[in-house]
């Protein structure tokens, strides 16, 4: 909790600081008003942190009440508490409670997958283990057979889903990685497409912007028969690509 030191009004920090960016004004007085004004009152913050609450659970079972500065403890230990598979990254959906993490991974199918020897995981896997910054990414299987386009599973950014699609133009011609929305039209202002090699410094970026009226966006000339000549590309059959995308556009 913040308050003004002019006029003496309480805010929520995050609240306040929304308000100022927007305007540098008190939003009850209208006074004029910086963050350079504000400072913390610790009796609300006492008063605050007081308040009984209920586990965030509760709505699966926990009976567990608080105040409301031990709920953060408590979250942490909740045997109610709902959590994604460990391996969500990589495509299991499946949420469970604390305690059926363990015995989920005889079932999980990307468990499945890797005890199967599935090459694309192992290298989307691999790939994780760099600094990605969050990019979505997607091993293409069979890459030099690939004609028929190919299309990753669904990731989510900016709470929308959306997909890769891969399309070849014949073993040596140029093949496109393209980003396609789904289930919206909405689109982002850039797209950054990383083609990926075993050795980080052969990488390729390209960042391309994404304009009003165009439906599916990305880069037409993305890897070519020259590309797969180049050690670290080409992994197993597979390359790999990686997708971050910019803010949403405003329509």
């Amino acid at each position: 909790a913040h308050v003004t030191e002019e006029c003496g009004h309480l805010y929520c920090r995050d609240c306040i600081m929304k308000a100022l960016y927007a305007k540098k004004q008190c939003p009850l007085c209208r006074r004029p008003l910086t963050q350079a004004n504000m400072r913390k009152d610790v009796r609300a913050q006492r008063a605050i942190h007081s308040l009984r609450v209920a586990c965030l659970d509760a709505q699966h079972g926990c009976d567990w009440t608080g105040e409301l500065a031990d709920l953060g403890r408590h979250v942490r230990r909740c045997s109610f508490a709902k959590v994604k598979c460990p391996l969500y990254i990589h495509g299991c959906d499946a949420v469970l409670d604390c305690t059926e993490v363990s015995a989920h991974t005889w079932s999980c199918p990307i468990m499945a997958r890797l005890e199967g020897g599935d090459v694309a995981l192992q290298r989307e896997m691999a790939i994780h283990q760099r600094p990605t910054y969050e990019q979505f990414i997607w091993a293409i299987k069979k890459f030099k057979s690939q004609l028929d386009p190919a299309r990753s599973r669904t990731f989510v950014v900016h709470d929308l889903k959306w997909e890769l699609e891969a399309r070849s133009w014949g073993p040596c011609g140029p093949s496109a990685v393209r980003v396609r929305p789904v289930g919206h039209d909405k689109r982002a202002n850039t797209i950054t497409l990383t083609l990926f090699n075993t050795n980080r410094e052969r990488d390729r970026v390209f960042v391309v912007d994404w304009p009003a009226g165009v439906t599916v966006r990305g880069v037409h000339n993305f890897i070519n028969a020259d590309d797969l000549r180049v050690p670290g590309f080409l992994v197993n059959g597979c390359i790999t690509v990686g997708v971050a995308l910019g803010e949403l556009c405003d329509e």
